[in-house]
C-alpha cells in the first residue's frame, strides 16, 4: 500500500511539474522521498502563482519601490530586493530554501527580504536576509542555515 501511495504522489508530482513547465522553466528530478515531498510543496506555491500571475506580478511591481531601501553596493558585497516573483522562486531554488512559500507574503507586503551577494560574483545567491522595522533578523545561508558575524559568507573577497 504504502509503495501505492508513493506512486500516486509521484504522478500528481508529474502532472503538476508538466503544467508548471508550460509557464516557467522548473526543472526538478526526484531522486528521493524526501525530494518528492520538498518538490510538491514547492509546486503547490508555484501553481497558485501560474493560475493569476498578473495579479503576482503587479503586486511585486508595487513592492519593488517600497523595498528599495535594502539596496546598497560596495567594493565587497551587493545587497538587492526580489523585483519579481520569477526571482524569489530563482532566490528559493538557488538558496533551497522556503523562499517558494513566502512569495505570497513578500508580494503583499507582509515581508520584507533581500540578497547579499558577492560584488565579484553578483549572479552567485550568497545569503538571504529578512528585515523588520528596519532591523535585519535573520540571515540565511544555502540550506536555512543561520549565519553570524564570523561566517565565511561575510568575508570579502579582496
Amino acid at each position: 500500500r504504502e509503495t501505492e501511495l508513493l506512486y500516486e504522489d509521484y504522478v500528481i508530482f508529474y502532472a503538476k511539474y508538466k503544467i508548471i513547465n508550460q509557464y516557467i522553466y522548473w526543472p526538478r528530478i526526484v531522486s528521493s522521498i524526501t525530494d518528492l515531498q520538498r518538490f510538491m510543496d514547492e509546486a503547490d506555491y508555484i501553481l497558485l502563482y501560474v493560475n493569476n500571475p498578473q495579479k503576482w506580478d503587479e503586486l511585486m511591481k508595487k513592492q519593488n519601490a517600497r523595498l528599495a531601501y535594502l539596496d546598497y553596493m560596495d567594493e565587497h558585497f551587493i545587497v538587492t530586493h526580489p523585483a519579481t516573483i520569477a526571482e524569489i522562486f530563482q532566490e528559493g531554488e538557488a538558496q533551497d530554501n522556503c523562499l517558494f512559500n513566502m512569495f505570497e507574503e513578500i508580494a503583499q507586503g507582509d515581508r520584507n527580504i533581500g540578497y547579499m551577494r558577492s560584488s565579484d560574483k553578483p549572479e552567485q545567491s550568497l545569503v538571504t536576509f529578512e528585515v523588520s522595522e528596519g532591523n535585519v533578523y535573520q540571515l540565511l545561508g544555502k540550506h536555512n542555515i543561520m549565519l553570524k558575524a564570523d561566517s565565511p559568507e561575510f568575508r570579502s573577497s579582496g
